[in-house]
């Protein structure tokens, strides 16, 4: 695929490396272009090492480094005073249950969480609008990956829901994530 090239005016390219990025920060070496090997020896990320994390916090920043897209009734919502806390961990979970179907072939997953308004709230909204295309030589079309970017802070009761929020750092969420989108950092 390098050596046709890329996007749409079939750039070529060479991987060089590929990088496992651990819980931690640290990095595995998973590919090296002059070994021609693939490792395969690296940590896993297990569910129990995100899922017994607790906190005490009563605030949380997520912060959104790559545009977040999310959908609502089959519509992009363009407005970032519409994204609310059930909307983002609703988008956690679902992710959680695609991932689970193709690649532990998991299909009984229900998480359904609970969340009431009193619960979480938002106290600071600092998404913006990112605007962003792509070309796809499929479709022979531009395609919009536009979301918002920034920072969003919850307030409430998050001990109940960190462990999700833990989950959706390392997943990404909303639409397009195979292309990155919806990546997040916790502050």
């Amino acid at each position: 695929m390098g050596k046709r090239g890329i996007g749409y005016q079939r750039k070529k390219y060479e991987l060089s490396s590929v990088y496992n990025l651990g819980q931690k920060g640290d990095e595995f070496t998973v590919f090296k272009n002059e070994d021609q090997k693939l490792i395969i020896n690296y940590k896993k990320i297990e569910s129990p090492d995100i899922t017994k994390q607790r906190t005490q916090r009563k605030n949380i920043t997520l912060n959104f480094n790559t545009p977040l897209r999310l959908q609502e009734l089959g519509k992009i919502i363009t407005d970032p005073d519409s994204i609310t806390p059930t909307l983002i961990i609703r988008n956690i979970e679902r992710r959680i249950i695609v991932l689970s179907h193709f690649f532990c072939h998991a299909d009984n997953i229900k998480l359904e969480t609970e969340i009431s308004d009193d619960e979480i709230s938002i106290s600071d909204n600092r998404l913006k609008p990112y605007f962003w295309k792509r070309y796809s030589s499929r479709q022979n079309k531009n395609i919009d990956l536009s979301g918002f970017i920034g920072k969003i802070t919850f307030h409430g009761n998050i001990k109940k829901y960190y462990p999700l929020l833990l989950i959706g750092e390392k997943i990404n969420i909303g639409k397009n994530t195979l292309f990155g989108l919806g990546e997040y950092l916790i502050e």
